[in-house]
């Protein structure tokens, strides 16, 4: 295989999807000598960072960059702009040996209305691809639930062209078989591919200082049922709190994610930690780390890997905390995250989504993994091999 297209590329302002990314080129070059990778991006005005890892870059269909800065009006009045180049991606598709749709998506609806052009542009690779006869294949996401039938039918089509579906946690691997049984031989389980990575592959060579006693911290707004971000920010900053006055420890805030919107992204939830937590430990004992206009891998991962415990509810914080080093508990707000740490047989490091956590609870289980970091550290470097040797068999067995 000497041509291959990843298609649907999320922007790089998500360190996650730059890991995923990163893992699926390692893996593709250890598998297929000198490939010619072209990515596809749904952040096209950000193509240098995808061209410096030694690729072609072209926009996904629709172009959704250009409809990213706008309000509801801008948005709509620049829907032909996002439908006028088509060629670029369709042509890449003809031009490749096989389609692969990145890693790390999501195909879901969770409103009833007709989907969006962002969903459309998960699509349309697979489609052309169907069309070329090349081969599709699905790394390694999550899948449903679905409430819009539209946005079904295509999935549906999707998983018609598709010659292999990865999925990366068990419930979804469950919702593809139930929901298409005729297709069964397709599915198979692969690891996320972050986890491809080594310590070394994401920090460089370079010495990190001992650590201080440091406790990590990644959030993203969430709200529901009844339940909403100061409802979390109260149940975590408590039993955080807790730990870091009995171990004189200090607390780590990092802005994994940075929204275009600031005012309504992951900064502005981790500023309502900081000043909570300024208020009780005193601003000497906690850290807020952020950039602009994000972090690259190596900064951040840097970050994590000076943590003595990293609590995560940005899943690939946890992920990327893994590879270089730190244990880290993972918060959940979508069954992606306990699925993944159950499929790396770490359930014991999933809290629990924030709707079903109480503060007594959350204490708890916070204070037994502190204390069990050492044990932890071994079961999570046990889990990493496991997953490393299973995603290069199984990607061995797709180019054979």
């Amino acid at each position: 295989m000497k041509k291959i297209l990843v298609a649907n590329l999320a922007s790089p302002a998500n360190p996650g999807d730059q890991a995923i990314l990163k893992g699926t080129l390692k893996l593709f070059r250890e598998v297929w000598e000198q490939p010619a990778v072209t990515l596809s991006t749904r952040a096209f005005s950000e193509k240098a960072v995808y061209e410096a890892c030694g690729c072609r870059v072209v926009p996904s269909y629709p172009d959704v960059d250009c409809l990213s800065m706008d309000d509801s009006l801008g948005k709509m009045m620049r829907i032909p702009q996002a439908l006028f180049r088509p060629g670029l991606l369709r042509s890449a598709v003809r031009e490749s040996d096989a389609v692969f749709l990145a890693g790390g998506a999501y195909f879901y609806s969770y409103r009833s209305c007709l989907p969006g052009l962002t969903y459309l542009a998960h699509l349309s690779a697979a489609c052309w691809g169907r069309r070329f006869h090349k081969p599709v294949i699905l790394l390694p996401q999550s899948y449903g639930p679905f409430r819009s039938g539209l946005a079904k039918k295509f999935f549906d089509d999707v998983v018609a062209a598709a010659k292999t579906v990865f999925y990366r946690e068990e419930i979804t691997g469950n919702f593809l078989k139930r929901e298409y049984p005729a297709h069964q031989k397709k599915f198979h389980f692969l690891p996320d591919l972050a986890l491809f990575l080594t310590r070394e592959e994401l920090l460089g060579a370079s010495a990190l200082p001992p650590r201080g006693r440091t406790i990590g911290v990644t959030l993203r707004p969430w709200e529901a049922g009844k339940k909403n971000v100061e409802d979390y920010i109260r149940i975590l900053s408590g039993p955080l709190y807790a730990l870091a006055a009995s171990e004189n420890a200090k607390v780590r805030i990092i802005v994994q994610v940075q929204d275009r919107k600031r005012g309504e992204g992951d900064e502005a939830v981790s500023r309502l930690l900081e000043t909570r937590l300024k208020s009780s430990l005193g601003p000497e004992r906690v850290e807020f780390c952020t950039a602009q206009p994000y972090f690259g891998l190596p900064d951040l991962c840097r970050l994590y890997a000076e943590c003595d415990l990293m609590i995560s509810m940005r899943l690939h914080s946890a992920l990327l905390s893994y590879v270089v080093g730190t244990p880290a508990v993972v918060a959940g707000y979508q069954h992606k995250a306990e699925g993944i740490l159950k499929s790396l047989g770490l359930e014991g490091l999933y809290l629990g989504g924030f709707d079903e956590l109480e503060d007594g609870a959350f204490k708890n289980q916070l204070e037994a993994v502190w204390k069990e970091r050492a044990m932890w550290s071994e079961r999570i470097a046990q889990a990493l091999a496991k997953a490393r040797m299973l995603i290069l068999s199984r990607f061995k067995e797709l180019a054979a």
